[in-house]
């Protein structure tokens, strides 16, 4: 082999593994932000059981709080939308990221009275 052969496969083999880092670092971003979402998800399915529960017993809940989970304190808001459903209304949470920069999640569910 050559020297120039030498230089063209490292060239090569740098810009490869230039893109495997790249690659690898967007992975660790990514699998970062899903963890975010996943503890929205258990926030915002908690708020929507015990709103729920709340109407069942004929107790009056909070629009908005705060929830702790993971190790964070999470902050969401409940809208309470009518449908054409005689009865039925929407529930609409959205979990604020913890520090209060943006939103997560929005999770929409149902309820009737008992």
């Amino acid at each position: 082999m050559s020297l120039l052969e030498v230089l063209v496969a490292l060239a090569v083999l740098a810009i490869a593994m230039a893109a495997l880092v790249r690659t690898v670092s967007l992975q660790a971003v990514h699998l970062g932000e899903a963890a975010l979402r996943t503890e929205a998800q258990w926030v915002a399915a908690n708020v929507l059981a015990q709103t729920r529960l709340a109407a069942s017993n004929g107790t009056a809940s909070a629009l908005q709080g705060q929830m702790p989970m993971g190790h964070r304190q999470w902050r969401w808001q409940l809208e309470t939308h009518a449908t054409p459903l005689p009865g039925v209304q929407r529930l609409r949470v959205t979990v604020q990221h913890p520090d209060g920069s943006r939103v997560v999640l929005a999770l929409d569910g149902f309820t009737s009275p008992p």
